[in-house]
Order: C-alpha cells, then structure tokens, then sequence
C-alpha cells in the first residue's frame, strides 16, 4: 500500500529525476523515554494536587496530558525512502505523515535486522538504531530490507 501523500512529499527532497520505489514512516524513542514520561505524569498530578485539584479524576487526567506530552517530546519520526539510486532516510513532522528534510543517504550495504513484532507495530534495525514500523507499511519495509 502507497502512502502518496508521503511519496509526494519525500520526493521534494530528492535529486531531480530520481525515483521513489518504497517509502516507510517510522519512529523511535530516546532510551530514557518512559521513564522520563511516567515521571513527568506523576509529576504534573502532584502539583495538581499541591495546586487545589480535589477530585482525583482531575490529578489522573492532568497526569495523563502531562505523560502523552512528554511521549511526544521524545519520539521522533523518520522517513525510509529506497530510490532509483538507493536508500535515503529523512526527517519526518510530529503530526502528519510528511517528510521534512534529508537526514542522510545511506549505503547501499545496509543491513536491516527484524527485532520483533506484535499486531500492530515491527521493530526494525536501521543503521544501529531501533525503529518502530507500523503494519501498514510492513510490506514496504521488508521489500526495502530484501532489496
């Protein structure tokens, strides 16, 4: 399945007359993310609390914003692009599925290593780091790692 909103905007970013044949999104998180996010949701419920907050649906949900917040802060989303001339990755924004600019091209002996899976999510070894890869883009991802 294409995803030509993201082919088109990775294609921007490209040499002029070069091909995309796969595109995949893709994200990772810092090595300290869930402990940064689980604290920062504890965090912003006591001060609720210390702050007036008298209903503890109120701590919960003002923790909860807090945790998504930092999920968010700490993730960040790549674009695997392979072309006519070989593998590219790019920087992709927070909301869209829209890629933002070149990172890097990547060499052509890149090795792409399966880590494991479960129903929604693989996850992948790109170039040392480890990459979460939607289902919907899993048939691209393993035709770019069996190129």
């Amino acid at each position: 399945m294409h995803d030509l909103g993201l082919e088109r905007s990775v294609q921007k970013h490209l040499s002029p007359g070069e091909k995309v044949h796969h595109v995949v999104h893709m994200f990772t998180r810092h090595h300290l993310a869930f402990p940064f996010i689980a604290c920062s949701g504890v965090a912003l419920a006591v001060v609720a609390a210390l702050a007036g907050a008298s209903q503890w649906s109120t701590r919960i949900s003002l923790g909860l914003a807090g945790a998504a917040v930092a999920a968010m802060a700490t993730t960040e989303y790549r674009v695997l692009v392979q072309t006519s001339t070989g593998l590219a990755l790019l920087r992709s924004s927070r909301f869209r599925r829209r890629a933002s600019g070149l990172i890097r091209r990547l060499p052509s002996s890149l090795s792409i290593e399966v880590l494991g899976s479960n129903l929604v999510i693989t996850e992948y070894r790109v170039d040392g780091v480890v990459y979460s890869v939607m289902r919907r883009y899993q048939q691209e991802m393993t035709a770019i790692a069996n190129r």
